[in-house]
């Protein structure tokens, strides 16, 4: 298999990493939030309070660019095209870096 098909497939696999984990922390925290909403005394978890917060950052820079005003003007299309390409970006982005980082790590001489 070339480089550039395995740097591909990979980095399309942390992408689709990145989504299932987005959504995933997005599911446990809408749980938490509809509780609460139900009953305004509901304590959240830890795990709610952290899957909340790891969501927060995991879509970001996508949820950074949908304004108000795309959600009104926009097609939904645009949105979840924002939502994998912010995957994509995460994905390729964590790639990079632990090609970046493999790099300057000293490698074992010794193969036996």
């Amino acid at each position: 298999m070339t480089s550039c098909k395995r740097f591909m497939l990979r980095g399309i696999g942390l992408s689709f990493l990145h989504c299932f984990l987005a959504f995933s922390c997005f599911a446990v925290s809408f749980d938490g939030t509809m509780a609460r909403f139900d009953d305004p005394s509901y304590q959240l978890s830890w795990y709610e309070k952290s899957a909340s917060s790891l969501e927060d950052i995991l879509w970001q820079p996508g949820m950074s660019l949908w304004t108000p005003w795309m959600s009104l003007n926009m097609p939904n299309a645009v949105e979840w095209v924002l939502v994998f390409a912010n995957s994509a970006l995460w994905g390729f982005g964590l790639l990079f870096l632990f090609q970046g980082v493999t790099r300057w790590l000293p490698r074992d001489q010794h193969t036996g």
